[in-house]
């Protein structure tokens, strides 16, 4: 679940530009995820909804092939875009093997924040937030401007929010769009999708939804 903010900004050029080399084709999740069509309004003009859901092989939910796809894009996820690209910069310009190497110090450093994480928060909601990051960046096109999960498991910062921060611009309206994520993972999607719209409003200072 997002909620968007719309900032005035300077007409189609280096900033345009310098979101759209960040964003990155994520369609192959469509093996994976699937969208269910629907005609449902609502009495909210600003609400969209795009729901999703693991898909099927012989009637039963490909949860664990959905698993391992989504935890292909961890490193990207968990770690600072900066430390990511230091990484691609050396691609061909050392071994392969280094290469490999360096990689997967990189893959075990995003691993080890994501456990921790889970540890620091006391809950098990990190999977949801990967697949609100993957869903944000495919669908709306926003890449993510902050990666959390460093801040997460700082015992010195507490940190309270979004589950998500994102951002896409129009060349259209010349605005930038700020998308705030919250991901609520529950059995039940009434309950899911109510603690997540609770969970929006406090952020913005709405008070809680009764």
């Amino acid at each position: 679940m997002t909620d968007i903010a719309a900032v005035p900004c300077a007409p189609a050029g280096p900033l345009e530009d310098a979101l759209a080399s960040l964003r990155r084709d994520l369609s192959k999740l469509s093996t994976r995820l699937k969208a269910v069509d629907h005609a449902v309004e609502t009495e909210c003009k600003g609400l969209t909804l795009r729901l999703h859901y693991p898909a099927f092989r012989q009637r039963k939910p490909m949860v664990s092939e959905l698993v391992d796809a989504v935890s292909t894009y961890i490193v990207n996820f968990c770690l600072p875009r900066q430390q990511v690209s230091e990484l691609h910069e050396q691609y061909g310009k050392i071994s392969a093997e280094d290469f490999t190497e360096m990689f997967e110090v990189l893959r075990q450093e995003a691993f080890d924040l994501f456990k921790r994480a889970h540890v620091a928060t006391n809950r098990n909601g990190e999977a949801g937030e990967l697949i609100l990051y993957l869903l944000t960046e495919w669908l709306l096109e926003a890449p993510q401007i902050v990666a959390k999960m460093s801040l997460k498991t700082n015992t010195e910062m507490p940190v309270h929010g979004a589950d998500g921060v994102h951002v896409r611009y129009c060349s259209i309206t010349g605005r930038l769009y700020i998308y705030w994520g919250e991901s609520k993972l529950y059995g039940n999607l009434d309950q899911a999708i109510t603690e997540a719209a609770k969970s929006i409003a406090e952020s913005l200072g709405s008070g809680p939804i009764k």
